[in-house]
């Protein structure tokens, strides 16, 4: 199976293509799946696993709702989970300044991370790490943590439940993870709620029909 793009709704207004294989939105430019050089990789051995061989479209739904974000993002200390192609990161790193780390357990992806960063002109470090993998000392010093459609089996939400503990733990500012609504994702939210000073929002628009959801933690217990 080739690379796909998800068509997502209600950001075409500010999405415009660059090139046949190069889209923008809010300032920030990616890959579509047909790119040659990413075209390359998916024909590789280094060819991406699991969930990482495309854009994700709750990704852009969250790009543009932190345009308006009502925290503080600019200069932040930022790791992306489960990054996949990297735009949350590499987004914050040309937009907002961010000093940012894309971390996957699939090191197959960082190259392609590489290429986003060098086609917005920034520099993001890349790590290859699951959920269990990232230790209570490793999120030390981070501001924010985020991540788009990672919840996405029980397994994976168990261990993103426990990164979120160490991260509070931790006094990271702001989590936030973007999902459109699988049960497992839910579950985290009602655990989330319950936990911590977390809220749960719906962002405008829709990402191939469905809603994107975004589970919003604010650092500390209750």
């Amino acid at each position: 199976m080739g690379l796909r793009f998800l068509f997502v709704r209600s950001p075409a207004r500010n999405m415009k293509m660059i090139s046949a294989h190069v889209k923008e939105i809010h300032g920030f430019q990616y890959f579509t799946g047909n790119h040659p050089e990413i075209r390359s990789q998916n024909r590789s051995k280094r060819r991406p696993v699991e969930f990482g061989n495309k854009v994700w479209a709750s990704s852009l739904r969250l790009i543009g709702h932190l345009q308006k974000a009502p925290f503080e993002l600019r200069e932040r200390r930022v790791l992306e989970i489960g990054c996949g192609w990297g735009l949350l990161g590499v987004y914050l790193a040309k937009v907002f300044d961010c000093e940012v780390t894309c971390s996957d357990f699939d090191d197959n992806v960082l190259p392609i991370v590489e290429l986003h960063a060098q086609l917005n002109k920034v520099t993001v470090q890349t790590q290859k790490a699951s959920f269990l993998d990232l230790s209570q000392e490793s999120l030390d010093g981070y501001d924010i943590i985020l991540g788009a459609e990672v919840c996405y089996s029980e397994a994976a939400a168990v261990e993103l439940m426990g990164l979120i503990e160490k991260a509070v733990h931790d006094r990271v500012k702001d989590i936030l993870i973007v999902d459109p609504g699988r049960p497992d994702f839910e579950d985290c939210c009602q655990w989330a709620q319950g936990q911590f000073h977390a809220k749960v929002h719906e962002l405008p628009g829709t990402a191939n029909g469905k809603v994107t959801k975004l589970l919003h933690i604010r650092g500390g217990a209750l």
